[in-house]
């Protein structure tokens, strides 16, 4: 058992244990230079099992390999210094080590307040599989100060690691190697208050689970199993993910986790018309995915948040619940750049269209879905008479206006527009395609809702202000297509 300056719990704590059903043990106590009246508690315990042993303050993960180094027995079992052991915890355990083939076993836990009082209890997963599953979700389902491990393991890996979380880390290098369970019992009481490790790794390691999860994939040689999930850049992370509950559910983690600095908000389902058939689903992404979003970002004090915006709220946005709830968007941004006195610019984004572009489905643009039904030799459809005209910008262009906002002080109380600054018909956009493909055909659909008759820059603000300039345009992107 690891202490510093516990006075105000450990008496309770070592009674339990020296309590336990199981009486042949040591009981190490490692004190991490307690200041407090600490020492003297323990002294006043007189029990030969009790190995008290006190050093100059080095942190956690130093202390617990001291504490190993210390031990004369393989099995070690873990408590903090104000939690709880049940009676029967070493017992059952033992019993556990004995009738299985395991190096790590875990419990779960009633959850006690500062007085005692059980708040609730954990329901944290059994098995050595859905254990490892959670592990690589950046969650750690195993109660430290409740397991039971065979030291040699532990050793063999190296131990506990000062600038890692000490057992989050720990169980990664394992997992690999060694079998880890929970057992279904409560088997410690795990006190929840603002004074206690668990409470405070949160401010002081913000790093340290990201971090110790890219060691755990390179470790394994499966490194891009991480790129695929995450993408990490100096000070920032992006989550890569097309399920925004899923998004948002990593959101909920990160503040544990990491310092953010900048946030791009560009995540959103971006097409008007599946909008109509599940206006539902494209609120709960477009405007409460931007206020979770946001709200996450004042909390954790990002320094800069930038959202894209769409060029579809200077046509009506009463029009399609797209338009509405991508214009409710920008509004939640300026109530808290108002409100909050955050720092968030909005950027709107004009049909955007270049390399990597969606080619077919609900989600495709009009530039990608040609080319994939002249791909398939397929007749290109056109929506409407082709009269309506579109501001198309590059990616490369949307990209480095983003950089340019970031990059500069200047504010802009309504928007930034990031277009092209000239707009084609559709029906010159097929012409575009025929001189590519001569051999393309058209075919006339009827109009659909929210089709709106011309998209094209609002303002010149970017190219006055920012001194940006788009570099890419319509016609030379087809020309080169394959």
């Amino acid at each position: 058992m690891p202490v510093f300056n516990g006075a105000k719990y450990i008496d309770k704590t070592i009674q339990s244990v020296l309590k336990n059903n199981f009486k042949y043990f040591e009981f190490l106590i490692i004190d991490d230079g307690s200041t407090d009246n600490t020492s003297e508690i323990i002294k006043s315990f007189n029990d030969n099992r009790i190995k008290y042993h006190k050093k100059q303050n080095s942190g956690i993960a130093e202390t617990l390999n001291f504490g190993l180094k210390k031990t004369n027995f393989e099995l070690v079992a873990r408590i903090d210094s104000d939690d709880i052991i049940n009676s029967n915890r070493l017992e059952t355990q033992l019993n556990y080590f004995k009738n299985n083939r395991i190096d790590v076993l875990g419990s779960n836990a009633y959850l006690i307040d500062s007085n005692d009082k059980v708040l609730g209890n954990t329901r944290f997963p059994l098995t050595h599989e859905h254990i490892k599953k959670k592990l690589e979700q950046m969650e750690c389902p195993i109660i430290h100060p409740s397991v039971m491990y065979k030291k040699s393991k532990v050793l063999s890996v190296g131990g506990y690691r000062e600038k890692y979380a000490d057992d989050y880390e720990l169980w990664l290098r394992m997992i690999k190697n060694s079998t880890i369970n929970n057992l279904s019992d409560n088997l410690i009481c795990l006190r929840k208050h603002s004074n206690n490790l668990s409470s405070s790794k949160s401010n002081t390691t913000q790093t340290v689970i990201v971090n110790s999860l890219i060691h755990y994939y390179e470790f394994s040689g499966d490194i891009n199993k991480l790129k695929k999930n995450y993408i990490k850049s100096k000070s920032t992370l992006i989550i890569k993910s097309v399920n925004i509950k899923g998004f948002l559910k990593k959101l909920i983690y990160l503040p544990l986790y990491i310092k953010v600095d900048y946030c791009f908000h560009l995540a959103g389902l971006s097409r008007i018309q599946p909008s109509f058939q599940n206006p539902s689903n494209t609120f709960n992404v477009n405007t409460l995915g931007t206020q979770n979003i946001i709200e996450w970002c004042r909390v954790n004090q990002v320094k800069k948040v930038i959202y894209a915006g769409s060029s579809s709220m200077h046509h009506n946005p009463v029009n399609s619940p797209y338009a509405m709830y991508k214009f409710l968007g920008e509004e939640i941004c300026k109530l808290y750049r108002n409100t909050y006195e955050i720092d968030i610019e909005i950027a709107r984004f004009y049909n955007v269209y270049g390399p990597k572009e969606i080619l077919d489905g609900e989600w495709a643009a009009v530039i990608g879905i040609w080319r994939n039904f002249i791909k398939n030799k397929k007749t290109i459809p056109i929506v409407g008479d082709g009269n309506q005209r579109r501001d198309f910008t590059h990616v490369k262009d949307i990209t480095s206006g983003l950089i340019s906002i970031l990059k500069t002080d200047k504010k802009n109380k309504d928007a930034w527009e990031i277009g092209s600054g000239k707009n084609y018909s559709i029906n010159e956009v097929f012409s575009m395609f025929k001189d590519k493909y001569p051999n393309i055909e058209n075919t006339y659909l009827n109009d659909q809702k929210g089709n709106y008759r011309e998209t094209l820059r609002e303002n010149n603000d970017m190219l006055d202000l920012l001194e940006w300039k788009p570099k890419h345009n319509l016609k030379d992107y087809i020309s080169s297509l394959v």
